[in-house]
């Protein structure tokens, strides 16, 4: 090989590096900001989840709450029916 090919070959294998840790640093920017992205994207599922869950248990309990209104339990009874309270005088009738 000649003076002129040593030379050019050189450069070359010189431009080759370059391009190879140009493309090296590219593919790890790149991969940085996809895992980035990816973990981003999770926290935020994670967060819309919980929201929903939230939600969901807050229409629930708004809606056991109307559902035992209208079957006539209290909360304050804590399962019992509510009855009317009736005079003192018929039950005590009642028992007599």
């Amino acid at each position: 090989m000649s003076k002129f090919t040593n030379k050019y070959t050189a450069r070359f294998e010189k431009f080759a590096k370059t391009l190879k840790k140009k493309a090296t640093s590219e593919v790890r920017k790149t991969t940085k900001a996809a895992t980035k992205a990816f973990k981003d994207a999770k926290a935020d599922a994670s967060r819309q989840r919980a929201a929903f869950t939230r939600r969901a248990e807050a229409y629930l309990a708004e809606f056991t709450t109307a559902a035992a209104a209208a079957a006539g339990y209290s909360r304050k009874t804590s399962g019992k029916k509510t009855t009317r309270k009736s005079s003192g005088r018929s039950t005590a009738a009642a028992r007599a």
